[in-house]
């Protein structure tokens, strides 16, 4: 319920940055992925 750019569909300004986001669930803990994923969210919002 998010495109690429990490924000929710039907809306302006809303963006998701968590596991919420991840089509499936994997066997490690996905700690550095959430925190890529929050990071790659920051750098977009900051250079827009």
């Amino acid at each position: 319920v998010v495109d690429p750019e990490l924000r929710v569909h039907g809306t302006g300004n809303l963006f998701v940055a968590g596991s919420s986001v991840f089509v499936t669930s994997g066997l490690a803990n996905p700690t550095l992925s959430i925190v890529a994923l929050a990071h790659r969210l920051a750098d977009r919002l900051i250079t827009a």
